[in-house]
């Protein structure tokens, strides 16, 4: 990745109060981001990330469908 480039990112967070200020300090961050998908299950953020090119995760390690390090 160089400096220039805009930057996707996978929250995965079971609790949609959580994911939202997450989402809230990224946008008002200075990070160049281009796209920010949200998750709730491991299952569905694994599909995201094989469907996109995401550059960085942000995971919950206790969510529905996964919890501590098998996340």
């Amino acid at each position: 990745m160089n400096a220039s480039e805009q930057l996707s990112i996978l929250i995965l967070e079971d609790n949609p109060s959580d994911s939202f200020l997450i989402e809230q300090m990224l946008a008002s961050s200075e990070l160049p981001i281009q796209k920010i998908y949200i998750s709730e299950r491991l299952d569905e953020g694994i599909a995201l990330i094989k469907q996109h090119e995401v550059n960085l995760v942000l995971s919950d390690l206790s969510l529905p469908d996964s919890f501590g390090l098998d996340t």
